[in-house]
């Protein structure tokens, strides 16, 4: 289920796409939580806007971990000559912007079963 987290040209099925899923959306929760609180404690942020910060940090964190996780996806499965491919790409910011992670990831999470372009079975 949690195998093959990094190889991101390998084509997952059903039951990988769920870890794959779980297993970045508590990533980019970690990730976010360290990133305000390491901001918070270095006195660049009022701890009093603590939550609200934190708030708009996670945002950001989620916004630029599913752009950049479509995208080297689209990059190892050789989709990048598809502009569709890379419109979805920007599309998973886009969702990540409204949802948090946990709407950003669907289209990364998508990408997971696609096999690499050209690549026989």
């Amino acid at each position: 289920m949690f195998k093959k987290l990094n190889d991101f040209s390998y084509a997952r099925s059903g039951k990988e796409v769920l870890g794959f899923y779980l297993a970045y959306l508590l990533f980019i929760i970690i990730l976010s939580a360290v990133v305000s609180s390491v901001l918070i404690g270095s006195g660049f942020v009022d701890p009093g806007e603590g939550i609200n910060t934190g708030m708009r940090l996670g945002t950001t964190v989620s916004v630029t971990c599913s752009i950049v996780l479509s995208l080297l996806m689209v990059q190892k499965k050789k989709l990048s000559g598809n502009f569709g491919y890379i419109l979805l790409s920007l599309m998973a910011g886009l969702l990540a912007s409204v949802g948090g992670g946990l709407i950003g990831l669907i289209i990364p999470t998508y990408f997971t079963t696609k096999k690499i372009k050209g690549k026989k079975k």
